[in-house]
């Protein structure tokens, strides 16, 4: 069963099989929550012996809504005061140089506002994961199954004075949890290997003893789970983002340009089709931490930070760094860009 909207947090549409049904007056993370601890217990009670995957993905962080029973259940929050909260910025991308700074207190209070719907949109999540495992553990299936906890994107919320979303190349936008309980798994530790979204498959096709397909990008993450080592781990990754934008100028907006989309608040806009960027970060050596980045855009702009002295990317060094670095991590972003399976792979 899939969402047909997942702008829509009540009154929700889905596809269930192919068959179009509509549940009015439900919000959509109890939905989900009670979807799965249904088909849960059916599953375990009629067919025990079988295994069960299952995804739960609700929409809930990103147009935030929360549900009626915690709405303003955190009023007063304020979006977290970072260290690149409503900085300006100099010597990045344009569609970064062409925002307001400092913000005006309309988009201040406009951040605020989703700030506190994400995290009481959130509170509903919790409840839902509590319940499952609740779930699980009643139907004492907790030692024989994992339970995967992640998101697909991160989020910046006023760093450097952009407003709320994930189209940016920075740490904000790509960083994301990845919380893994079950099997072995008995007590909290934390694991330094660099995992990606795209690990998930591989890892779930050798929990189920198949074979990988070798076209996958994604390495199986099972082996450092369970508490083992890889001999060798990924000391690079690749993200890239696909530029979107209206075909003309965003309606109540006086832009200079167009092809611009996401511009709230106050006509500040978060994409635009010349934000699209293909990056690499390197981490050859505890020591090395860089981003790189090549936007398509008509200056083939480029972005680099040393992460070890810039954590906060504030300084891209593109324009005087050492060309021969430069030219090295050019190539293999293009390696990257253009590799599957194992070629991937060939640098470490």
């Amino acid at each position: 069963m899939g969402l047909l909207d997942a702008t829509q947090y009540n009154n929700i549409k889905v596809s269930d099989n192919g068959r179009f049904r509509q549940f009015n007056g439900t919000y959509v993370t109890d939905f989900l929550a009670d979807l799965a601890a249904e088909q849960l217990q059916t599953h375990f009670i009629y067919h025990s012996d079988e295994p069960l995957f299952m995804v739960i993905a609700p929409p809930t962080a990103r147009n935030a809504q929360p549900s009626k029973k915690y709405a303003g259940l955190l009023k007063g929050y304020l979006a977290p005061r970072t260290f690149t909260w409503d900085q300006p910025v100099k010597n990045k991308h344009w569609s970064m140089t062409q925002i307001q700074n400092p913000m005006p207190q309309s988009s201040i209070d406009y951040l605020d506002k989703v700030f506190r719907n994400r995290l009481e949109a959130l509170r509903s999540v919790d409840d839902m994961v509590d319940n499952i495992y609740r779930m699980v553990k009643k139907l004492k299936k907790l030692d024989n199954t994992y339970i995967f906890y992640t998101s697909d994107t991160g989020y910046h919320l006023g760093q450097y004075s952009k407003p709320a979303g994930n189209r940016q190349n920075y740490e904000t936008d790509i960083r994301v949890p990845l919380y893994v309980l079950g099997g072995p798994l008995n007590k909290f530790r934390q694991e330094k290997a660099i995992s990606l979204n795209i690990d998930i498959l591989p890892t779930l096709v050798e929990m189920a003893h198949q074979k990988i397909p070798t076209d996958v990008d994604g390495r199986s993450l099972l082996t450092i789970i369970n508490g083992g080592k890889e001999d060798k781990w990924r000391s690079d990754l690749l993200y890239s983002h696909v530029g979107q934008g209206v075909y003309g100028r965003v309606p109540g907006c006086d832009q200079p340009v167009k092809g611009l989309a996401e511009c709230v608040p106050n006509c500040v806009c978060n994409d635009a089709h010349n934000n699209t960027f293909s990056c690499i970060r390197n981490f050859n050596t505890e020591s090395s931490d860089w981003s790189y980045c090549e936007f398509q855009d008509s200056e083939s702009f480029i972005e680099m930070y040393d992460l070890q002295k810039d954590p906060l990317q504030k300084n891209n060094v593109a324009q005087t760094y050492n060309p021969a670095v430069i030219k090295n991590f050019h190539t293999r972003l293009s390696a990257l860009i253009g590799c599957a399976g194992d070629k991937c792979r060939s640098s470490y």
